[in-house]
């Protein structure tokens, strides 16, 4: 429909437009007006879509035969959608109705869209911030006034809750699955955060065990989004130089894991030749100059802040004390969340000089600080990347507004050209994910897809320790997610 075209072309606009303001530290108030501009618009879109999906296809044709043509064999296409009831035209009105959480279901079982209503979407983001606090207080199971708990009980209580959201999510979408485990599940709202393969179903098993497998999108529109002709190469950032003792500390480990995708993916043709940036080789220049790979690896630290005048940082006084932790309390301030996450490259500690020009809102954007936002990677020229993968902690995190998915790295390098990202949803152990991400290239390698690739690699890890006695608390193999193209 013209009309649903229309309002996506004008989401699209307003998207991008906020990108460029972000990163060349424009005015606030503009960035404000784009940022309802596309809210606006992609309310308009979720009171729209649903009809224009189920009137375009009453005659056969139509968007939602598209889009299940597109799927993969024997896949279903979930879009998890946080939503009003109040129609656009009282925005701004002093009227709060009760949120809500529906999903729009189609699949070879279900063609036509079916709408299933979830719940109040309050009751649902309990649930899920439950879950989280399991899932990023790892086996320590650590909570307030109560002493450490050991593995096992660490575990039982987050069984506990990962059942309680699978009742709430998955299970009133199983009618209309045909049977199906293989989901391409478009996230909204706090959702963004949750890994469903380690939900638990009715039977006490985790989702993976039973072979679920999902792939995450920022909406089903991505399925018919025409594809670029792949890049060639592989290019890999992994243990930066930040610069000596300071707020980021060395990654020892992260320059095996650079090892292990190398010898994973040199053998293959179509993933060569492999580049290798490390210590100050992995600056932010370098990234910023480089001519779009295949596959694009970065094993450092990234970074998530929460806005300072919503969730003040405590610790800030003794973290101001540590070198290149100036840059970082700046950016705290923004109201952008594209200048709030990023990852930090060579030279991270060494960049209190350039904190005025940040603070001012001054500057090109393109200053070599080792700090590089959210903002600065989605004007990265990635035509042609079909993955990258950050083994970063968290840097599948960012400002959720619904509709509109993570505002932060995951949106910034879907911005920037790449068809796919790997990101982690929290904090993961550093054994943990290089046995895993060896495991990941070597699927790739042998030709697996990029989700299947990564399902087995996380399933495996889940049955090796699963044998050797071992938690199976999904801290230990739930953590990275595909987004994007399966």
């Amino acid at each position: 429909r013209p009309d649903v075209q229309a309002l996506l072309a004008r989401r699209d606009r307003a998207r991008q437009a906020l990108a460029q303001e972000g990163a060349a530290h424009g005015s606030l108030a503009e960035r404000e007006r784009l940022s309802i501009e596309a809210e606006r618009a992609e309310a308009e879109l979720r009171t729209k879509l649903p009809a224009a999906l189920g009137a375009a296809d009453e005659g056969g044709g139509g968007l939602a035969t598209t889009l299940v043509g597109r799927l993969p064999a024997g896949v279903a296409l979930v879009e998890l959608i946080r939503f009003s009831p109040l129609p656009p035209e009282r925005f701004g009105t002093t009227e709060r109705p009760t949120e809500r959480y529906a999903a729009l279901v189609l699949s070879a079982a279900a063609p036509r869209p079916h709408w299933v209503d979830l719940g109040a979407a309050e009751t649902i983001e309990d649930e899920i911030h439950r879950l989280r606090f399991r899932l990023e207080g790892g086996t320590r199971g650590i909570q307030p006034g109560l002493a450490l708990q050991s593995e096992a009980t660490a575990e039982q209580a987050y069984r506990a809750d990962a059942s309680a959201l699978y009742r709430q999510l998955i299970a009133p979408l199983l009618p209309l699955l045909g049977g199906s485990r293989r989901l391409a599940v478009a996230t909204d709202g706090e959702l963004a955060r949750v890994p469903l393969a380690a939900l638990v179903d009715g039977n006490g098993r985790y989702l993976i065990e039973d072979d679920w497998r999902f792939t995450y999108l920022n909406s089903g529109r991505e399925l018919v989004s025409p594809a670029t002709a792949a890049a060639a190469g592989t290019a890999v950032f992994a243990a930066p130089d930040f610069g000596g003792a300071g707020l980021w500390s060395a990654l020892p480990g992260a320059r095996g894991e650079a090892d292990d995708v190398r010898a994973a993916l040199s053998g293959n043709p179509a993933l060569s030749p492999i580049s290798m940036r490390t210590g100050a080789d992995a600056s932010e220049a370098a990234l910023k100059s480089l001519a779009s790979p295949r596959v694009l690896h970065l094993a450092t630290h990234g970074f998530y802040l929460k806005n300072v005048a919503r969730a003040p940082v405590e610790a800030s006084v003794s973290l101001s004390a540590l070198p290149g932790a100036s840059v970082l309390l700046t950016l705290t301030a923004s109201d952008d969340p594209f200048l709030r996450s990023g990852i930090v490259l060579a030279g991270a500690n060494r960049t209190d000089q350039t904190v005025g020009r940040r603070a001012a809102g001054t500057g090109s954007g393109t200053t070599d600080d080792g700090y590089v936002t959210a903002a600065e990677i989605a004007l990265l020229n990635l035509t042609g990347c079909d993955l990258v993968t950050l083994s970063a902690c968290e840097s599948g995190l960012g400002d959720l507004r619904n509709g509109d998915g993570v505002q932060g790295l995951r949106r910034a390098f879907r911005l920037a050209g790449a068809r796919s990202l790997v990101v982690s949803l929290f904090s993961v152990p550093d054994q943990e994910t290089r046995t895993l991400m060896g495991a990941f290239y070597q699927g790739l390698a042998s030709g697996k897809s990029k989700a299947d690739a990564l399902q087995d690699a996380s399933r495996a890890t889940f049955q090796r320790r699963k044998a050797a006695g071992q938690s199976t608390h999904p801290f230990f193999w739930a953590g990275f997610v595909l987004v994007g193209a399966p």
